[in-house]
């Protein structure tokens, strides 16, 4: 974010131009009703964050569906390869929303670790008794 220079600085007028550009841009972006309620709004950052605060939904319900679907997950009639992608993608789509620790103390290496155990283990359990040998 860019702020908003002191009048008397010689960016100001910029600054000023630009916000009044991006502003409308934005109101003129959105339908009548929200525009209504961002219009006396003053600064473009002041807008984005009002509908950002009002139409973010987060990731929760998205982290919840992947998790289901891994609980749920087993080979069933797939074959092994296809159980494995399959479980694969939604690992990897779950770390995509699991915030990772700036660690220069080793601590990331042990968190990765078991991270690797839980998908092995979560790997395992889906498999079809005809595995059994491979789980015990």
């Amino acid at each position: 974010m860019i702020t908003k220079p002191m009048s008397t600085d010689l960016r100001f007028n910029a600054w000023f131009r630009c916000n009044s550009m991006i502003s409308s841009w934005i109101i003129n972006a959105v339908s009548r009703e929200i525009a209504d309620s961002i219009l006396y709004l003053d600064f473009a950052n002041e807008i984005w964050g009002d509908l950002g605060d009002r139409f973010s939904q987060g990731n929760g319900p998205r982290i919840f569906q992947i998790k289901k679907q891994l609980f749920g997950l087993c080979e069933g009639t797939l074959d092994v390869n296809s159980y494995f992608m399959k479980l694969k993608i939604l690992c990897d789509e779950l770390k995509e929303f699991q915030p990772v620790p700036v660690c220069h103390c080793g601590g990331l290496r042990i968190w990765i670790d078991h991270q690797h155990r839980e998908y092995t283990l979560q790997f395992l359990m889906g498999l079809n008794e005809s595995y059994a040998h491979v789980k015990g």
